[in-house]
């Protein structure tokens, strides 16, 4: 009863956080848009971006600006959500720090055979870096695929990675890598999920809260802006 009455009222608070989506309409007009000023207009007037948009001049923005400004915006929604979640005792968080470190270790990876000097580590909000396991130091200072290895070493992604060795460094293809990592993180939504009381139904409405992002940079990398 205990475990059910806190995904309620996480689901509450996630309603609470995303329930002035975007409609059918207002993703029609943004996929006509011709420029990335007409679409920070629109996402401006709209429901629920205002307050993101708020301050900053559309002549400015670039197409990578507002898609930074976008995921940032998810990011840190989500890290509220989590660390309620964590307040709660409930264990759902914890996937979104797996999400969050997948994502930053296949961005690593990527640069292990890049020209680009770019080792920054991805904007990523406080609570997720209060809670992972990953030394990100070391991390973005892996220069070869064995200094990787020692970067998660002691975490669950050592073992994939490990699995992943003797192909990526024959041909050096990323793709491996990333789908065995996602393979593990869907393992981990599906067990977290459960142990967290969410239904079917339930998890359906916590992954609403990304849809209308994804939406949005799916639209500026089909359309030359």
């Amino acid at each position: 009863m205990a475990v059910k009455y806190s995904a309620n009222a996480v689901l509450a608070m996630v309603r609470a956080l995303y329930g002035k989506r975007l409609t059918r309409e207002e993703l029609s007009l943004l996929a006509a848009s011709s420029s990335v000023p007409e679409v920070v207009d629109r996402l401006k007037n709209s429901s629920d971006y205002s307050e993101q948009f708020a301050s900053v001049s559309s002549a400015d923005l670039t197409r990578e600006r507002v898609e930074t400004l976008l995921t940032e915006r998810q990011r840190q929604r989500i890290a509220s959500i989590s660390t309620y979640e964590k307040t709660l005792g409930m264990v759902f968080y914890r996937y979104n720090i797996v999400r969050y470190d997948i994502e930053l270790i296949v961005h690593f990876t990527a640069l292990l055979r890049s020209d680009s000097s770019e080792k920054q580590i991805l904007y990523m909000p406080g609570f997720y870096l209060r809670n992972t396991n990953l030394d990100l130091t070391r991390l973005s200072e892996a220069s070869d695929f064995s200094s990787l290895l020692l970067a998660v070493k002691g975490t669950p992604y050592h073992r994939i990675l490990s699995d992943c060795e003797l192909r990526y460094r024959s041909d050096g293809e990323i793709i491996p890598v990333e789908q065995a990592l996602l393979e593990y993180s869907r393992r981990e939504l599906l067990s977290l999920s459960v142990r967290s009381g969410f239904s079917a139904a339930d998890k359906c409405e916590l992954f609403k809260q990304t849809s209308d992002i994804n939406a949005l940079i799916m639209l500026y990398r089909m359309t030359a802006l």
